[in-house]
């Protein structure tokens, strides 16, 4: 069984196939905001149940997807912005509606990187 981080390089490799190093976002979270975060995930029981443990297998991922020469872009969860953005877009918050939230935040933010690394005239 592979782990998160081979799930998501072998993902990122399907998309790109040249393997050129990549970036993947993935969802982090705060000591205060994971408890608030479980309390509105419609699929918390399949999540680590404590902050720590969370923690560990993120850290985990995290190093992995590094080693493989992926770009990691740590995107932090606020739970009110998450059942926000999912309200506003009808999904439910769970995995697919947080990668949903945390790929529009990423697609912000590079765009915004990009933005501030124009050259003004």
């Amino acid at each position: 069984m592979e782990n998160g981080g081979e799930f998501l390089a072998n993902k990122m490799r399907e998309l790109n196939p040249n393997n050129v190093p990549s970036s993947v976002e993935i969802s982090w979270y705060t000591r205060e905001s994971y408890p608030r975060c479980l309390a509105i995930f419609e699929d918390a029981a399949d999540r680590p149940p404590t902050f720590d443990a969370w923690l560990i297998k993120a850290e985990q991922i995290e190093q992995d997807l590094r080693q493989r020469g992926m770009r990691v872009l740590r995107m932090e969860i606020d739970p009110d912005a998450l059942a926000a953005w999912c309200a506003a877009h009808a999904c439910h918050v769970d995995k697919k509606g947080l990668a949903g939230y945390a790929h529009f935040r990423t697609s912000e933010r590079l765009r915004s990187e990009a933005a501030s690394q124009q050259p003004t005239a």
